[in-house]
């Protein structure tokens, strides 16, 4: 792989201070699997700035230049007819000093079983016991909070916002009286100017407003009583969860839009734009063939348009497994989709090794993709029934499995047990 890059980097914005300037660089690379331009966006101090290179070093973009305008500042948006987002759900997740203790205890003995040096262990790991589903959530991680790139895992983020979406326009045509003749038009003429508003990074960008925006018309099917998703919208997110099709996944982010897919993804608390850390998609799964990126730094990849953290993973499939988001509908039909990858064609990462029973992994999405370097990395989310004693229930992410050497799923698989077995004791 050629793993040759160039950077052109626009005037820096600054942003609070004289020593943080945000910037926006269009990446060229030449690689066999980045082949076309993408648009980044990062916090760094000016003293880390990668230098401009000289003129006759700079990349000739092929791809058309969108304008040099961001979409402005993110201040107060004028008054909606509604909220533009769900109410953000309470963060069920409370560290449990047993589970915590349990983790370690795992990790430090596979660390020894390898030979590894000992801290040095690189998954990633958020378990929560979703057992009694009212109240907080017993959890326990470990690297929890790094943000990594996570490929297609990130897909479930995609997925919970296009339901976001159709709670909004649901809630507006039913606020508003806007009926089918004039409910994408309204839609476009009343939210959209706070939508383009609604990520920082998205209205910072050089993107096009198309990027930011829903398109209503390809998403939604207007009926005189109901907004739903269109039949072939709601197929696309089947195709795109299910057998993690990336062309459906395309198809999904494009319907939504970066704009109200990473607002959506703040404002439920699985981003923090302070930090630039969570659950962030600003790429559609099309190696920028179809769209531009926007980028976030990860720990594993630098630049990526597909992150996560495990916590985030875990708080957001905790909330859905339990009805804690928008209504219980709506987390069914996720729930569905979920369950449905984890009998399909990706049979789950760790159900491959035959440490729990067939079956114990009842919803699930994985993650595969190449990293910067060229090596594998896998991730995964999932919902264990009864993994040990039964009628308890669990949601289990981990990411940043790099290569399957010298850690392997087996490994995984055994941490998962043995932090869930001396848990339940």
């Amino acid at each position: 792989m050629n793993k040759r890059s160039q950077w052109l980097f626009e005037a820096p914005i600054v942003l609070g201070s004289d020593r943080d300037r945000y910037i926006n660089p269009e990446y060229y690379s030449n690689s066999e699997w980045e082949s076309e331009w993408e648009i980044s966006s990062l916090v760094i101090p000016t003293q880390q700035m990668p230098k401009r290179p000289p003129m006759q070093h700079r990349p000739y973009l092929s791809a058309p230049l969108f304008p040099a305008k961001p979409a402005g500042s993110t201040g107060s948006p004028s008054p909606l007819p509604i909220l533009l987002f769900p109410p953000k759900p309470a963060d069920p997740l409370r560290v449990d000093p047993k589970m915590e203790q349990a983790l370690k205890k795992a990790i430090a003995n596979l660390e020894k079983a390898r030979k590894l040096k000992p801290g040095t262990f690189p998954v990633r790991f958020t378990l929560v016991d979703v057992t009694n589903a009212s109240g907080s959530f017993p959890s326990a991680g470990h690297l929890e909070t790094e943000t990594d790139y996570i490929a297609s895992e990130a897909k479930v983020a995609v997925m919970y916002t296009a339901y976001a979406l159709r709670d909004m326009v649901q809630r507006f045509a039913a606020a508003t009286g806007a009926n089918l003749a004039n409910l994408f038009a309204q839609l476009a003429s009343q939210m959209d100017s706070s939508i383009i508003k609604a990520s920082k990074n998205i209205a910072l960008s050089l993107l096009m407003d198309v990027h930011r925006v829903p398109s209503y018309r390809s998403v939604f099917a207007v009926k005189p009583t109901t907004v739903d998703f269109t039949p072939g919208f709601n197929k696309a997110l089947e195709g795109m969860i299910v057998p993690s099709n990336n062309a459906d996944a395309a198809t999904c982010v494009h319907g939504v839009g970066y704009g109200y897919l990473n607002g959506a993804l703040a404002a439920g608390g699985f981003f923090d734009p302070s930090t630039d850390q969570g659950l962030w998609v600003a790429g559609d799964f099309l190696a920028g063939k179809k769209w531009p990126y926007v980028r976030i730094v990860s720990r594993n990849d630098g630049f990526v348009a597909q992150a996560g953290t495990t916590r985030d993973m875990a708080k957001l499939v905790s909330l859905i497994v339990t009805d804690r988001l928008l209504d219980s509908a709506s987390c069914a039909e996720m729930r569905g989709r979920l369950a449905r990858a984890a009998k399909g064609v990706d049979t789950p990462w760790v159900a491959r090794t035959g440490i729990f029973k067939p079956g114990t992994i009842t919803h699930n999405k994985l993650g595969l993709g190449p990293l910067k370097s060229g090596t594998n990395v896998r991730s995964e989310v999932s919902v264990y029934q009864s993994p040990v004693a039964k009628g308890r229930r669990y949601v289990v992410a981990w990411q940043n499995l790099v290569g399957l050497k010298p850690i392997g799923f087996a490994d995984i698989a055994k941490i998962i047990k043995a932090t869930i077995t001396e848990f339940e004791r």
